[in-house]
């Protein structure tokens, strides 16, 4: 699979996570501060392993999805964020724009 087709891979990561997160704070009255809480059926990973889920949360939350495995390679598009407010993002110190590399 094409490095850029597995870009695709992180962004749906983090569109699943952001879903979980929502419905974990329906039920329990805050966002989750692990990632096991959010019940995902690969874990920390994404389906095919190319991405790897974090999540850090305060009043909100914000998801990171860094590159894994042969995913680690992409020069062009570094880690993808994503927060409670639905602002997508890079992660500093990696590589890439929003306007480049979100699809």
């Amino acid at each position: 699979m094409p490095i850029r087709s597995r870009r695709t891979e992180g962004m749906a990561l983090l569109s699943d996570a952001a879903a979980k997160q929502e419905r974990w704070r329906a039920q329990n009255g805050s966002y989750a501060t692990i990632v096991s809480d959010l019940r995902r059926g690969y874990g920390d990973l994404s389906e095919h392993g190319y991405c790897k889920l974090t999540v850090t949360a305060d009043n909100g939350y914000t998801l990171t999805a860094s590159r894994n495995g042969p995913q680690a390679n992409d020069k062009k598009c570094g880690n993808y964020t994503l927060n409670a407010l639905g602002t997508k993002g890079m992660a500093d110190g990696t590589p890439g724009t929003l306007k480049d590399c979100w699809r």
